[in-house]
């Protein structure tokens, strides 16, 4: 009976991780800033992969004249990027949640060792980079969706 008590799962542990980072989330809310670097990383690689501006002025400039400049402005006053706002939305709760699982991890390290702390990330990390090249695949497709509806929407403006 005895020898069952000082035996701990790696399930119960996981579990013990989750309910950790589920309470951490009811503490910070909303405001819940990330706290590795491999986690702020990945948001920014996201976030700069959901820019499509540079593509849109390209697009925007193969239209020229009056009529095109009525259209351009027509254009820029509708909301083409909803859902690839909720898909970061989505993407930056992910990353959360994952850096939430290191600190949860992390947190029960002996004060000063950077080895326990790095085992935490590192046993994080291939979470981390498939969320980031899967979320970058969806968002690279999302853009490409805007992109041909800008076209569509203004080549049907210009040819009136």
């Amino acid at each position: 009976h005895i020898s069952q008590m000082g035996t701990v799962s790696c399930s119960s542990l996981t579990f013990v991780a989750v309910v950790m980072a589920l309470a951490l989330s009811q503490v910070y809310g909303d405001d819940y800033q990330l706290k590795y670097d491999i986690s702020k990383e990945t948001l920014k690689n996201v976030t700069a992969t959901a820019d499509y501006s540079v593509q849109q002025t390209k697009l925007l400039s193969g239209y020229t004249g009056q009529v095109a400049e009525r259209c351009k402005t027509q254009m820029k006053q509708q909301d083409w990027g909803i859902d690839l706002r909720k898909k970061l939305a989505d993407v930056k709760n992910k990353i959360e949640y994952i850096d939430k699982m290191i600190y949860s991890e992390a947190v029960g390290c002996p004060a000063n060792s950077k080895t326990c702390v790095k085992l935490a990330i590192d046993n994080n990390t291939r979470d981390m980079e498939t969320l980031k090249e899967k979320s970058n695949n969806s968002i690279n497709s999302n853009k490409a969706d805007i992109l041909k509806k800008q076209k569509a929407f203004m080549d049907t403006c210009v040819s009136g």
